[in-house]
């Protein structure tokens, strides 16, 4: 691995340089409140740190860590790293830490946090063969866990008491990501060909209750309508390595006081057990910011793959209606 370079958008990320020691030095003292850090490193601390921990790991088959300087068109911004590597169990700690003024500016923090973690999953998984990543973050941080959800980490444990923190006892938390996880985004007008394509996929026309191909000129009309509409809740679910799974769209329905859901899965990620968790992730999501709309879903009677998967989702039965002529399940999630 020395000397490879791996990028996302206008990000990079290189096995960790000798001369960012000191750069790192002082972004790990100004946010020490974040770290398993209880004192203020020293340039000799570094020194020894960097000769006698850091440069040994590159001779190393299976060292316990992995680090690497995280550049923006050229330009240090972070450092991270998989550290307490279990390579039995194919495991490892997350590690990441920001320039002190990207950290402060909540956007830029997850725009670093958000392109490590796409650079670092694929490298962790397909590189190395790990089969989950964790990281573990005091309670001091609730900025981080939104962004770590969104890329597929989810909540594993808790630990109450787990570390002393300016004398005081504070709780741990852990999130973790494996090669099955999915992570999500707001769709954006990029998407449009990507909606167009699951839309116009011969089973989901099949399933429709209007089943007419779509041409792409009425698709971008309808779709720039809704994609720049708040009202419009619509997610897109990637993979690991993110590729686009599947969407989620939560709508108005006749009024202000209800709302309506359905989902694709692309042909390619079906069968995998993606469509429930997509379901699961968007309504939490959704009643998290409007916790006393119902959401309803209409499935017809002969799909009883996604009855099936919104009622595990949560969803119950309200009634059997005819739409466009077919025997339809009126399903409602209170």
């Amino acid at each position: 691995m020395p000397g490879k370079i791996w990028h996302y958008g206008k990000y990079s990320m290189v096995p960790i340089r000798d001369n960012d020691k000191y750069d790192i030095i002082n972004w790990r003292n100004a946010q020490m409140e974040f770290l398993r850090q209880d004192s203020i490193l020293s340039k000799v601390n570094q020194e020894y740190y960097f000769e006698h921990i850091v440069n040994p790991l590159f001779g190393q088959s299976y060292p316990d860590q992995i680090l690497w300087s995280i550049l923006l068109q050229h330009e240090l911004i972070a450092y991270g790293g998989l550290v307490h590597i279990n390579w039995n169990e194919k495991k490892a700690e997350v590690s990441f830490l920001n320039k002190t003024d990207r950290a402060k500016n909540h956007h830029l923090f997850e725009e670093d946090w958000s392109h490590y973690l796409k650079i670092l999953k694929p490298l962790a998984f397909d590189t190395l063969g790990l089969s989950s990543i964790f990281t573990y973050s005091f309670d001091n941080r609730s900025q981080l866990y939104p962004i770590l959800e969104k890329n597929g980490f989810e909540l594993s444990s808790l630990l109450q008491n787990a570390f002393i923190k300016q004398n005081k006892l504070t709780n741990a938390l852990i999130h973790t990501c494996d090669k099955l996880s999915i992570s999500y985004r707001m769709a954006n007008p990029s998407d449009c060909l990507t909606y167009y394509n699951w839309a116009n996929d011969e089973s989901v026309r099949f399933q429709s209750f209007h089943q007419e191909y779509i041409d792409y000129p009425s698709h971008q009309l309808w779709f720039d309508a809704r994609v720049r509409n708040p009202k419009h809740f619509l997610l897109v679910f990637e993979n690991y390595i993110s590729q686009a799974i599947g969407q989620v769209r939560i709508e108005p329905y006749d009024n202000e006081e209800i709302v309506h859901i359905s989902l694709s899965v692309d042909k390619d990620f079906r069968g995998k057990g993606f469509a429930y968790r997509m379901v699961q992730k968007a309504t939490s999501l959704f009643k998290n910011d409007h916790p006393g709309i119902p959401i309803i879903a209409f499935i017809k009677e002969s799909n009883n793959k996604s009855f099936n998967v919104f009622l595990k989702a949560g969803f119950t039965q309200d009634s059997m209606i005819k739409i466009n002529g077919e025997n339809s399940y009126k399903l409602i999630l209170k």
